[in-house]
């Protein structure tokens, strides 16, 4: 299972603690494994053991990341750009927008 929100930079994700709906805590290299796909995203996959006994269940990934600071848009060379309007809006983790 992909992680949703990947470090900027590719590298692995620093995973605090993963938590099944029904079986509680899980623990890493026991009921779980950590690594990167071809894309370089932070995966987990699930291992059958005596702690996880169902794959039909909520799991709940605590982690941190690192998102960009920015994103530099250029217009590809071109000196004038035709008229157009882009209105581009951040919402931040307090859910406040800023245009």
């Amino acid at each position: 299972m992909v992680i949703e929100h990947q470090n900027h930079d590719k590298a692995v994700l620093a995973i605090t603690s993963v938590t099944g709906s029904v079986d509680g805590a899980l623990t890493a290299n026991t009921d779980y494994f950590k690594g990167q796909n071809e894309n370089l995203d932070t995966c987990i996959t699930l291992i059958d053991s005596a702690t996880l006994t169902t794959e039909s269940q909520s799991i709940t990934i605590v982690y941190d990341y690192t998102p960009a600071a920015s994103k530099k848009l250029s217009s590809g060379g071109k000196k004038t750009i035709a008229p157009k309007v882009v209105r581009l809006t951040n919402t931040d983790e307090n859910g406040r927008s800023s245009r």
